[in-house]
């Protein structure tokens, strides 16, 4: 039996943009925001074996944990991962939406 790593998003590469984007229930999103959040082990390893599954889409899925009550990146590549690009704040997400909370 799988242990228990709490709650998780999946997260990968947009294969054409290379924009971090997160798996919604739906479809790919690049707002963390829209990011489902995924409680049980099998939850988690059925939308993580779809994603590795979903070539030509998406490139390098991974599960990432977050916090308690909400999609919020727990680990500091996640935080990086949904501002954007760290070398210009006039670029990428953080020039268009406010900062993640951390």
């Amino acid at each position: 039996m799988a242990k228990p790593r709490g709650p998780q998003i999946l997260t990968a590469n947009h294969l054409l943009t290379g924009e971090a984007v997160f798996w919604t229930g739906h479809g790919w999103s690049p707002d963390y925001h829209d990011a489902e959040v995924l409680h049980g082990p099998e939850e988690q390893q059925d939308r993580l074996a779809m994603a590795e599954a979903a070539a030509g889409t998406v490139v390098g899925p991974y599960l990432a944990g977050v916090a308690e009550g909400g999609p919020a990146p727990t680990h500091i590549r996640e935080i990086i991962r949904t501002r954007g690009p760290t070398v210009r704040r006039d670029l990428g997400k953080q020039a268009v939406a406010p900062a993640v909370e951390t």
